[in-house]
């Protein structure tokens, strides 16, 4: 995992920024959209059928005296699908790679296991007026989003919930999001999760969630050393948007529609760290967010 980082030698310029704690608020805002739709077609899914999934989530703290106004990381996620909903262990031939496996590796090697794909946004905290260096444009790919305007004064706090990011947020990363079924855990082939490998120009990391009944589970890594809170980037960066479309045809079903509702409810549980610079600041209180979705 700390191998991908390699790449990060370029940025070492905003590291010594980030070495001074910063005085930062707990008023974190968390987003988490997490809605179920049909497979094709704009009709509302049925119930016992196969469905697709698309996920937002997103992390602000309007209060934030760090640059970037960067909030708190992100280190640990559960979203609870709705009940008796089924995953199907072999909807793909599975990624037998390390959750932790290079970006590139794993697209060459997983690409018949990938069920989505999608974009996520890191925070450098940099203090530079100057946009990141991003994804080199690729003819039919997802490609990074021009940067915003150094007028634009909400970018730090804009969000897109409906999936469409407009601009690169000065200062931070856009990354290529692709999700693969199954994934080695510990030395062993686990069928059951979801390895979430985001690619950059400058930076590539990749870990895995798993599931359990309904729930899916993600633990996110701490790569700023020693100290580093879970989901602490190399810097102190952190990812503050987060992206993904599950679209494989087989890999999700329904549970029946609630006859009384005609209304399924995800709910996604997001808890927080501390930047290992920052040791005795407030730890923001977990997050509970539910999204209904239609059904019938």
């Amino acid at each position: 995992m700390i191998r991908q980082f390699s790449k990060f030698v370029a940025a070492g310029a905003v590291a010594s920024a980030l070495l001074v704690p910063a005085t930062a608020s707990a008023a974190i805002t968390q987003q988490a959209r997490v809605s179920l739709t049909a497979l094709s077609g704009t009709l509302k899914p049925k119930g016992r059928t196969y469905i697709k999934v698309d996920a937002y989530l997103s992390t602000r703290d309007a209060a934030s005296t760090r640059n970037q106004m960067e909030a708190n990381p992100v280190g640990a996620i559960s979203i609870n699908f709705p009940p008796a909903t089924v995953l199907n262990a072999k909807a793909t031939p599975g990624c037998h790679m390390n959750q932790y496996s290079a970006v590139s590796a794993l697209t060459a090697a997983c690409a018949s296991s990938q069920i989505g794909s999608g974009w996520a946004l890191v925070n450098t905290a940099a203090n530079s007026p100057f946009p990141r260096e991003q994804l080199a444009d690729l003819p039919g790919a997802l490609n990074s989003p021009p940067p915003c305007d150094a007028g634009n004064l909400t970018q730090y706090m804009d969000t897109y919930s409906n999936g469409v990011l407009p601009c690169v947020p000065i200062g931070h990363l856009w990354n290529r999001v692709r999700a693969y079924q199954g994934a080695i855990i510990a030395g062993k082939y686990t069928p059951n999760a979801v390895i979430f490998a985001n690619d950059n120009a400058v930076s590539g990391i990749a870990f895995a969630g798993t599931v359990k009944g309904n729930v899916l589970t993600v633990k996110l890594p701490a790569l700023n050393g020693t100290g580093s809170g879970a989901g602490e980037l190399p810097f102190g960066w952190v990812l503050s948007d987060f992206r993904l479309l599950i679209t494989k045809t087989n890999y999700m079903k329904a549970p029946a529609c609630p006859a009384s509702t005609h209304k399924w409810t995800v709910k996604t549980n997001v808890g927080f760290s501390k930047f290992k610079a920052e040791p005795t600041s407030v730890l923001p209180p977990n997050q509970l967010i539910s999204t209904v979705s239609s059904c019938r």
